[in-house]
């Protein structure tokens, strides 16, 4: 009855599975689990052993073969996600460094623009001098743009992330 169906639900088998397990047709087993039918003998000892096996088992302390190949492949899969963390953490940092470099050079170029623009001398310039500030000034916004703080904000925001996952995965890994 209920304990039939509570079987079949520990074990992940449908009823048609069970039935077969059992020698018998699945609504056979139904109308069992419903209380409108009786099984054969032979089926109910296979119930009742199934029961036992049950509870045997879950006084035992040890690990099954099948649990312990799953550690261990949680445990290869934890220590390659530590490296490819450790790697991802590395790269963002490079990254970020290259990324601050190119914006303070831009920065600076776009100072120093501004002086030669203040200067006196540089009004008889002529225009070539002045398209190739005009130039350089549009490469240094857009290489600012392209690099600036909340770009940098972001790789920050993603190596803080990866370093909190990779706390996460070594507290992972000790618990196993």
């Amino acid at each position: 009855m209920k304990t039939t169906k509570s079987l079949r639900e520990k074990f992940a088998l449908s009823q048609a599975q069970m039935a077969e397990y059992l020698s018998t047709t699945r609504s056979r087993l139904s109308l069992y689990e419903i209380g409108k039918r009786d099984l054969p003998v032979h089926a109910l000892v296979k119930l009742s052993e199934m029961e036992v096996f049950l509870h045997n088992s879950s006084q035992r302390k040890s690990i099954s073969p099948h649990v312990k190949l799953h550690e261990e492949k949680t445990t290869e899969l934890l220590e390659y996600l530590l490296i490819e963390q450790r790697y991802q953490a590395a790269l963002a940092k490079r990254k970020l460094v290259a990324i601050k470099e190119v914006y303070a050079q831009k920065l600076l170029m776009l100072d120093l623009l501004d002086y030669f623009r203040t200067r006196d001398d540089n009004a008889s310039a002529g225009q070539r001098y002045t398209d190739w500030m005009n130039e350089i000034e549009v490469l240094s916004l857009k290489a600012i743009d392209d690099n600036g703080l909340h770009i940098q904000r972001m790789l920050q925001l993603k190596i803080s992330s990866i370093q909190y996952l990779h706390q996460q995965a070594v507290q992972l890994k000790q618990s196993l």
